[in-house]
């Protein structure tokens, strides 16, 4: 098996879990629709990269990498929107949970970023 296949299986959480949040509670600020978005198109690229090795757009073949490092970079812009949703909150609490879960973000869009770039620090040839 693959191991690229497994970047399928974030998908089967973030895409039945952004529609179901949307169809119970939809979101009624800017922020809560840019972060449900955010896991939508998160969940839409770790689907393409964990099912095709590419794909053909306008007459280029775009690798199944780089479907990873757009998921990757939406669900770190996403953890940022939700830290900033947070800081707003107003107590303390709310404050130190906003810095760990934006800076638990930045990693992710550091991935996203390598793997748009084709795995200079991160090998992805490893999942082939």
């Amino acid at each position: 098996m693959k191991r690229r296949r497994l970047f399928f299986v974030p998908a089967l959480l973030f895409l039945p879990g952004s529609l179901l949040f949307v169809a119970v509670a939809p979101p009624h600020t800017l922020l809560s629709t840019l972060v449900v978005g955010c896991l939508f198109v998160a969940g839409c690229g770790f689907a393409v990269a964990g099912l095709v090795p590419s794909v053909s757009v306008g007459g280029r073949e775009v690798p199944w990498y780089a479907f990873a490092g757009v998921a990757d970079v939406a669900l770190g812009v996403s953890m940022l929107l939700n830290a900033v949703q947070m800081a707003a909150g107003g107590s303390g609490e709310d404050l130190f949970l906003a810095v760990a879960t934006g800076l638990a973000g930045l990693p992710l869009l550091f991935i996203g970023a390598d793997y748009l770039r084709g795995g200079k620090y991160l090998d992805v040839s490893v999942f082939e």
